[in-house]
């Protein structure tokens, strides 16, 4: 078993190549974003497509508020 590094809370840090193959594994997604105030988290489904996830939103949507300057973060994990 091989011995990854960790971060300052001692989680096991990922090689790049390994977040992608695993992303490839689960259909469905967490984006997160701040706006009107609030910081909002909503599922997605998405794909991925190289080193580029990608996931579709509808106009007037509250992602569709997002300016292309604001942080936006993305997880995906299994679930049951």
């Amino acid at each position: 078993m091989r011995s990854l590094p960790t971060d300052h809370a001692g989680l096991e840090i990922l090689p790049f190549g390994d977040c992608f193959r695993l992303l490839d594994s689960v259909p469905l997604g967490r984006v997160g974003f701040f706006a009107n105030g609030e910081v909002v988290i909503l599922p997605v489904n998405f794909l991925v497509d190289g080193q580029d996830v990608m996931f579709k939103t509808g106009q007037g949507s509250k992602l569709s508020s997002v300016g292309t300057r604001q942080l936006v973060g993305f997880e995906a994990d299994s679930y049951d």
